[in-house]
């Protein structure tokens, strides 16, 4: 699925997040028209961190990115 979107200052990009099936998350960037805001091109990968990302914010000059993340660890005995 795609989650957590974003838009720059200039409402020229969004980010999303997309999870991936065996673990983690894709951070996305995609072009946009501002004034429509359809895709004007090609999502491209900008971020795979490790984890889950979330709440994608960006800064008001639009230069830096910040998000949260989830990671699961699990400590099982046998």
């Amino acid at each position: 699925g795609l989650f957590s979107p974003a838009s720059s200052p200039d409402q020229r990009w969004i980010y999303y997040t997309r999870l991936e099936k065996a673990a983690g998350s894709t951070v996305l960037q995609l072009p946009v028209d501002p004034l429509t805001l359809r895709a004007t091109g090609a999502a491209q990968a900008i971020a795979t961190p490790a984890g889950y990302a979330q709440q994608l914010r960006l800064s008001a000059d639009g230069q830096r990115l910040a998000m949260s993340l989830i990671t699961m660890d699990s400590n099982l005995w046998t």
